[in-house]
């Protein structure tokens, strides 16, 4: 078994308050929930590389544990599981107000469960292997549009002589 790579902790990411988006500047925080310390490794390598810090949970159970220390940008789960399947996870994480907020990304080789992740709040489903190539961009784009709808509009008003 190949062990979980070594994770940065030199890198701030800190939250911006009341949100899943990163501090300007801040790499953003990624908790993987995979079983599989082959994918998971994979995972790590690429999105590390892709400037996330990228923190690797093997269970459900330690994966939940880890969201209240860790306070991650956006959680990526697998469904299959030793403990709790990722779908269960996603729907506890859902449920509870301090995680709601939370983005989460199903990624899996049960596709089959791609509606159920969806409706239990999953942002989106991508498919293992055939997606993983996408899955930085994925991110990305997502913690983008978060961002975006956090942002306060300024308004301008023209002064009334």
């Amino acid at each position: 078994m190949l062990a979980n790579p070594p994770v940065d902790t030199t890198t701030s990411t800190e939250n911006v308050p009341g949100s899943s988006a990163p501090a300007p500047n801040a790499m953003p925080t990624v908790l993987l929930v995979e079983d599989d310390n082959y994918v998971s490794a994979a995972i790590w390598t690429l999105l590390k590389y892709s400037n996330f810090d990228v923190t690797i949970a093997e269970t459900g159970t330690e994966g939940l544990k880890l969201v209240g220390t860790l306070s991650p940008h956006i959680i990526i789960l697998d469904v299959n599981l030793p403990d709790i399947n990722g779908l269960e996870i996603c729907r506890r994480l859902k449920a509870d107000p301090a995680t709601s907020h939370l983005p989460v990304v199903f990624l899996s080789a049960r596709i089959e469960f791609a509606q159920e992740a969806i409706a239990v709040g999953a942002e989106i489903f991508l498919a293992k292997p055939n997606d993983v190539s996408r899955l930085a961009d994925t991110l990305s784009q997502i913690l983008a549009s978060r961002a975006a709808a956090q942002t306060p509009q300024r308004l301008t008003q023209a002064a009334v002589p």
